[in-house]
């Protein structure tokens, strides 16, 4: 896992120390705006979590059918991204769906460890 930058972690790199695949993978780069998380702490808090399980059908950067996986990250400088947490996907809740939205039954998961908090990525992310 050593990338030649100290500290630092490619998505690679994550994904490697996790066992997961990247199919099975949805990255979130969540930046702060006033339309969305607005502040630091509302995105490590527990305001992410209905944020996040909220997403657009017309211009949507989710697949039809998303992967098992999202990994939640909130972008720092340049292309870097601190990773927050990570949501196992159980579906779109069908009952909640709108003409303009679609709700997911996200959970929180241990797929990457908690302890990993810290840990920087400095790979490309769909950016919500």
């Amino acid at each position: 896992m050593d990338n030649g930058n100290s500290g630092e972690l490619s998505l690679g790199d994550l994904f490697q120390a996790s066992g997961l695949a990247p199919e099975d993978v949805q990255v979130i780069r969540h930046t702060l705006k006033p339309d969305g998380l607005k502040t630091r702490a509302d995105a490590m808090g527990p305001g992410l979590l209905p944020y996040v399980r909220e997403q657009g059908i017309r211009n949507s950067k989710l697949p039809a059918t998303p992967p098992r996986i999202w990994l939640n990250f909130l972008a720092t400088t340049g292309r870097r991204a601190r990773f927050i947490t990570a949501h196992e996907n159980h579906g779109e809740v069908l009952a909640e769906r709108t003409d303009i939205r679609r709700f997911f039954d996200l959970r929180p998961t241990p797929a990457v460890n908690p302890s990993r908090q810290g840990l920087r990525a400095r790979e490309n992310c769909a950016t919500t």
